[in-house]
């Protein structure tokens, strides 16, 4: 969210939930962790990225505050649906 916010572009680990987003969103690269060659070749390449603003706007978009409350009321509504007898 930082890196979207400041509209950086960030290189992860491609293995864990930030791999999957930012492969997901395009607002950076996901690399092999330990794989100090694909760190090398991924911050070159960070510059390179293609309608990068615009990716880091839908990021921004799809995480933002009024999204999260969003989905918060829409699970507290399911919860409260639920009938427990």
């Amino acid at each position: 969210s930082k890196a979207a916010a400041f509209e950086k572009p960030i290189l992860v680990a491609d293995d864990h939930l930030m791999g999957a987003r930012v492969r997901s969103y395009r607002i950076g690269l996901a690399v092999p962790p330990r794989d100090s060659a694909a760190v090398y070749a991924g911050l070159l390449a960070l510059e390179d990225i293609a309608d990068i603003k615009d990716n880091f706007r839908r990021y921004r978009d799809d995480f933002s505050e009024a999204s999260m409350q969003a989905s918060l009321s829409s699970f507290i509504v399911a919860c409260a649906s639920v009938r427990t007898d």
